[in-house]
């Protein structure tokens, strides 16, 4: 009941806040290597002199370093905070389910695209308590334990990912591709559920604000 109360409280702010979280991960990479100092060379013109695509840099190795840390940074900073709230968006709705069940598909999506610990790690952990979180949502609408049971199943399958991710053969890039474009959908369709979880919409229907 506690927990009910809360959630009422704070889901609009908590999947605000996740929403805002997921589209600054996409920017992360960008941010890190901007902090470290990494930037892409200038091409020169034509006829200017080739001096221009000196980038200035001494110790490409140590700012590309930096730039992993700042990245793996970003990424654990981000995914604990959704994490931690991802939660409080639980309800016995259809729009609460979706946000948690899109989240959870674009952290997961994300996390496979990963090369480094604990970017892949923290969006696991993020991808799994999305699935909980759903699945918390669905059982609030129709009691059902097979839900709950099937659920956990997905959140133990996602936490042993180590074991059996490296039998997977190594998905074509058109595979990818299409990965990539539903990870992006999923990322795009956060804002507008965040928002009307905020009540947004219901807001402007009550000024009676119309375009026309």
């Amino acid at each position: 009941f506690g927990i009910s109360r809360a959630a009422d409280n704070i889901s609009g702010p908590a999947a605000f806040t996740i929403a805002i979280a997921l589209i600054l991960m996409s920017f992360a990479p960008k941010f890190a290597a901007s902090i470290a100092g990494l930037r892409v060379p200038t091409l020169p013109t034509a006829g200017q002199d080739l001096s221009v695509s000196d980038n200035g840099l001494q110790d490409l190795t140590t700012a590309a370093h930096r730039a992993q840390i700042l990245y793996s940074a970003q990424i654990l900073a981000l995914t604990f905070i959704a994490a931690g709230l991802i939660i409080f968006t639980a309800h016995q709705e259809l729009v609460p389910t979706l946000f948690a069940f899109t989240t959870a598909i674009a952290a997961l999506l994300h996390s496979i695209r990963q090369d480094r610990a604990i970017p892949t790690w923290s969006l696991m952990v993020l991808a799994c308590a999305a699935t909980l979180t759903t699945v918390f949502s669905v059982t609030r609408q129709g009691e059902s334990w097979s839900a709950l049971l099937l659920g956990c199943a997905i959140a133990c399958t996602t936490v042993t990912v180590a074991i059996w991710v490296s039998r997977i053969p190594t998905p074509e890039p058109t595979t990818i591709v299409w990965l990539e474009r539903i990870e992006s959908l999923c990322v795009a369709a956060t804002p507008p559920l965040a928002l009307h979880l905020l009540d947004v919409f219901g807001m402007l229907r009550a000024m009676h604000i119309g375009l026309g």
